[in-house]
Order: C-alpha cells, then sequence, then structure tokens
C-alpha cells in the first residue's frame, strides 16, 4: 500500500468536499439527526463553503491519498485557527478540527494519528497553544480515538431543538 500526505491544494477541493460528505453521512447515519442533513447543497456549493471556511480562518486541509488506487483520498483532517470562545481570557485563538475521517478498510493504521501530529505542528507554527474538536457523544469510535490521541473532554456543548 502506497499512502502519502499532503495538504490539498485549491484545485482539489471538489474531492475534499466529496469525503467530507461521506464524512458528514457517516454522523448523520450514528446520529438519525436531522442537523446534519445537507443534501440540498450541490458539490459545487459544498466546495465553495470549504474554501471559504479555509480562507477566512486559516485553515488547512491534510489528505491522505492512496497510491495504489488511482490516488483516491482515503482520509483527511479538516482544522483552521479560530477565537478562543471565551472572550475573557488570555488565550485569544485556538486551533480547532472542523472535521476528520478515515475511510473504512483504513482504520486502524495510525492514520488519524499521523493527521493530528500534523495538524498539531502546524497550529504549533502559528504560536498555537490549544486544539480543540467536538464530537458526537454517541459516537464511541470517534471519542475513544480522540482519548487515545490525548483530547480530553474540558467542557460539553448542549443544544435545544427551538424551531417549534
Amino acid at each position: 500500500m502506497k499512502l502519502y500526505f499532503k495538504e490539498a491544494a485549491w484545485e482539489e477541493m471538489k474531492e475534499v468536499a466529496d469525503i467530507y460528505n461521506e464524512f458528514l453521512i457517516s454522523l448523520r447515519d450514528i446520529t438519525l439527526d436531522q442537523y446534519f442533513d445537507f443534501e440540498d447543497l450541490s458539490l459545487e456549493e459544498r466546495t465553495k463553503l470549504l474554501q471559504e471556511r479555509l480562507e477566512n480562518d486559516r485553515g488547512q486541509v491534510i489528505l491522505v491519498r492512496d497510491g495504489d488506487k488511482a490516488d483516491e483520498i482515503i482520509a483527511f483532517i479538516s482544522f483552521s485557527i479560530i477565537n478562543c470562545f471565551l472572550v475573557v481570557s488570555s488565550v485569544k485563538e485556538i486551533g480547532y478540527i472542523d472535521g476528520a475521517y478515515v475511510k473504512k478498510g483504513y482504520r486502524n493504521m495510525g492514520l488519524l494519528k499521523k493527521l493530528d501530529e500534523i495538524a498539531v505542528n502546524e497550529l504549533k507554527k502559528s504560536g498555537i497553544s490549544y486544539l480543540e474538536l467536538n464530537t458526537i457523544a454517541s459516537n464511541k469510535m470517534a471519542n475513544d480515538a480522540w482519548s487515545k490521541l490525548g483530547y480530553k473532554v474540558f467542557r460539553q456543548q448542549w443544544r435545544k431543538d427551538i424551531s417549534e
């Protein structure tokens, strides 16, 4: 297996949007939550939103491609620099992982660990001291994976449906 890691280029964003969709579908399937219903957006619209997020939030997407399968994207991590949620904190900016995904068949090979290491190193170059992410409470696989990488729960995010 010939795997390689690289930063996504602008011209690769449609491919990134495609695997990002696979990631979101997996979340929707785990949660059965309409929050992850994005099917009304075209691939072009999703691509544009990802590009804008990366541009506006000083973000990066790191890809893992399988050279044995026509350079198919098999994993990614998307991260950016955002303002700290607590406006009075001495910490002004943090790193934030807004998506990470490894396709079935490539899991438990250390790909997420390597992607996390790359993200950490890139963010440290920008002077960032903290890296945060959110997971779905019921997503045991994700929660276990991030815990093994040294992440700890330090706050909880709650949600209330007020649409009615």
